[in-house]
C-alpha cells in the first residue's frame, strides 16, 4: 500500500514558472515529492512520486536508478487515476524519441481498462495495460518516436496511469528521457559536446567508440530496447581510447550505448541493420 504524501502546491507552481520551455528535467524524479519540474497529480495520494517509504508492491517498489520513481495506482478500494506532465523543448533534429523505464509488479487485476498512457501535446503515443504485465515484470526500456516534432518547439509529455477499479493495479516509471539525433538529454543535461562517439551508424558487423578528453575509468553496456543487457565492459583510463563491439551476437534493431564515467551517465542510440 502507497503511504499518503503531501508537498507545497505553491512551490511546485513557482518552479514550474522557472523549468519552463527547458529540456525533459528531472526525468528520473530525484528532484522528490514537489520537485517543480513535474506537475504531480493523484487523488489517493497526492503524488505519484515516490521513494522506498512508500511501501511494497509485490515486484518490489523500487527505483530503476537513485532513490525516486513514479508510482500510478495501488489504491486499494478506489479508483485512481494519476499523473505527471511538463513543458519542455525538443531541440529540432531528424530523428527523436521519448524513452522511459516501465515495470508493471504484481499487477493482480488483468483488466484491459487498468493502463498506462504516455502523450504528447494530447496525442497518446503509447499505451500499456494489466495485459502486458508478463513482457514488463522488471524496468524496460519503452522507446517512443516523436521525430514528427523534433521542431525546436516546445511541447507537452503526460505520462498518466488508470486504476479503473478497486481491484489494485500497478505500474512503475523512471528515468525519462529525451533522444534527438542519438544524443539523450534531459535527465538535467543539456545538449553538449559528447563525452564519445559511436560509429558507423546503423552498424553492420562491428560498433566502434571513440573517447574524447575523459578521465578515469568507464563502464561501457550496450542495452537492447527491451532492457536486456548484450554486453558489458569495464575499460581503464579511457582518454582518447578507441573501442570495438562486434555485432555477432546482436540482431538486427535499436541499441542504447551506455557510459558510466566519475558519476556521469551518458546513453546514445544506435542501430544495428544486418
Amino acid at each position: 500500500m502507497k503511504r499518503l504524501l503531501q508537498f507545497n502546491a505553491l512551490a511546485i507552481a513557482l518552479c514550474l514558472g522557472f523549468y519552463s520551455n527547458a529540456q525533459v528535467i528531472d526525468g528520473s524524479f530525484e528532484a522528490g515529492i514537489g520537485g517543480g519540474a513535474w506537475t504531480e497529480v493523484s487523488p489517493a495520494f497526492g503524488t505519484p512520486i515516490c521513494d522506498t517509504g512508500c511501501g511494497d508492491c509485490g515486484g518490489p517498489c523500487v527505483a530503476n536508478t537513485g532513490s525516486f520513481y513514479a508510482w500510478f495506482g495501488g489504491a486499494p478500494g478506489a479508483v485512481e487515476t494519476g499523473s505527471l506532465e511538463q513543458t519542455f523543448n525538443i531541440p529540432a533534429g531528424t530523428s527523436a524519441s521519448i524513452d522511459l523505464w516501465v515495470k508493471l509488479p504484481g499487477t493482480a487485476s488483468g483488466l484491459a481498462t487498468d493502463r498506462l498512457e504516455v502523450s504528447l501535446d494530447g496525442t497518446i503515443l503509447s499505451t500499456l495495460t494489466a495485459l502486458d504485465s508478463a513482457a514488463y515484470t522488471t524496468y524496460t526500456l519503452l522507446s517512443l518516436d516523436i521525430s514528427s516534432s523534433a521542431d525546436g518547439g516546445s511541447h507537452i509529455i503526460r505520462i498518466e496511469g488508470f486504476q479503473s477499479s478497486t481491484v489494485i493495479f500497478n505500474v512503475l516509471v523512471d528515468d525519462v528521457s529525451l533522444s534527438v539525433d542519438g544524443v539523450t538529454v534531459g535527465l538535467f543535461e543539456e545538449i553538449t559536446e559528447p563525452k564519445f562517439k559511436v560509429f558507423p551508424n546503423p552498424a553492420t558487423e562491428v560498433v566502434n567508440l571513440t573517447f574524447g578528453e575523459i578521465n578515469g575509468d568507464a563502464l561501457v553496456s550496450i542495452i537492447s530496447v527491451d532492457g536486456t543487457v548484450v554486453s558489458k565492459e569495464l575499460v581503464s583510463n579511457v582518454f582518447n581510447k578507441n573501442l570495438a563491439f562486434s555485432t555477432a551476437n546482436m540482431e538486427s534493431g535499436v541499441y542504447i550505448v551506455e557510459v558510466k564515467n566519475e558519476g556521469t551517465v551518458t546513453t546514445k542510440r544506435i542501430v544495428v541493420a544486418k
